[in-house]
């Protein structure tokens, strides 16, 4: 797992993947993405994030994603929260890098920001991935790949499974797909290690991956395929 490599710059404190050894003007620049215009990207399953992407010389292409609040309380506090132990953007950073490690598609994570104290606000920092269509897309679609793509997100699937990782929220909105047919996961805020047997985490990520099909109505296929491929025995 990588080390970060920590700044103050204005009112943020920016932890930054300490490989890439920025310098002045590029911290400046990570800051200048968070005030850059902002695009509300709703995930084709309801979720809801604040991106803006911007070039950063040296870097690359990044995605500074605003962790928002959902449900009613968003009303009142969209983007604060409370600071108990980790805070989100720490939890994904080092979730992604502990992904990356076992084998796992994820956004490659950069570092993030946060600014505030008890009540804070945070940032992801992540390299983007181009030209990417969501599974659902691909599923509504009707994409001939779609059989070879779900294997392929499958193998993801096991791989989590076999390591004891509860993603929590794995469902067709948060599965991505690159122009050459790499599939990513993504949103690992909330993903958690998994205390129990091996078939019941299997059966969390079926019951989750089934519900989200059923409830959003989308095309039978996706659940069938997916249901089809983790009909075995982890134990």
């Amino acid at each position: 797992m990588s080390d970060l490599s920590y700044f103050h710059e204005q009112e943020y404190t920016l932890g930054v993947d300490s490989a890439l050894a920025v310098s002045a003007t590029q911290r400046a620049d990570f800051v200048g993405l968070l005030h850059a215009r902002r695009t509300l990207r709703l995930n084709p399953l309801g979720g809801r994030s604040c991106v803006a992407i911007g070039e950063i010389a040296g870097v690359g292409h990044v995605v500074a994603r605003q962790y928002m609040r959902g449900g009613l309380l968003r009303l009142l506090v969209e983007a604060l929260h409370l600071r108990i132990g980790k805070t989100r953007a720490e939890h994904e950073y080092q979730m992604l890098q502990k992904a990356r490690e076992i084998g796992i598609n994820v956004p490659d994570p950069i570092g993030y920001a946060l600014r505030g104290g008890v009540l804070y606000e945070a940032w992801l920092f992540t390299r983007e991935i181009a030209d990417t269509k969501s599974m659902v897309e691909l599923a509504f679609s009707e994409d001939e790949r779609l059989p070879a793509l779900i294997d392929a997100l499958l193998a993801q699937v096991v791989l989590l499974i076999r390591s004891r990782i509860l993603h929590v929220d794995l469902h067709p909105g948060n599965v991505l797909v690159d122009p050459a047919g790499k599939v990513y996961l993504l949103d690992f805020d909330k993903a958690v290690p998994f205390d129990g047997s091996l078939n019941d985490l299997r059966d969390r990520y079926l019951c989750r991956w089934r519900r989200a099909v059923i409830k959003h109505q989308l095309p039978d296929i996706l659940a069938e395929l997916v249901s089809h491929g983790l009909r075995v025995s982890f134990e």
